[in-house]
């Protein structure tokens, strides 16, 4: 199972280190380096799922940019908290944007930086 995880920041380099650990997985983000793919088409290409690791605030705008990846790929939002313009939850978001498009909803209290070291 391939995996393309959107957002290149600490929690989505973590989460990238795990996919990586059981399968394929590509990070996609905005500016090149470190194994980031900045052409998300070419990394998203074949996913299975796609892993949201951007700020709540960004949900939305992310998802309208990614629209036509891996069009059947389910999401998986790893964003907590509230859009703070329209008050909506990040599932909510999520079938506004991408309907018809299964979400997959991770949360809890975690630290990316536990993460990178193996902790749940």
């Amino acid at each position: 199972m391939k995996i393309a995880v959107i957002g290149a920041g600490a929690f989505g380099r973590a989460i990238h280190r795990m996919a990586i650990a059981s399968g394929p997985a590509t990070l996609l983000g905005r500016a090149a380096g470190s194994g980031v793919e900045t052409d998300w088409a070419k990394g998203a290409d074949g996913a299975d799922m796609i892993a949201l690791a951007v700020p709540a605030q960004k949900t939305r705008s992310v998802l309208r940019q990614i629209g036509g990846l891996a069009p059947s790929a389910p999401l998986i939002l790893l964003a907590k908290g509230i859009e703070l313009e329209t008050g909506a939850l990040q599932a909510e978001i999520a079938a506004e944007e991408a309907p018809g498009r299964p979400p997959i909803i991770v949360t809890g209290p975690s630290f990316a930086s536990e993460m990178m070291d193996g902790l749940p």
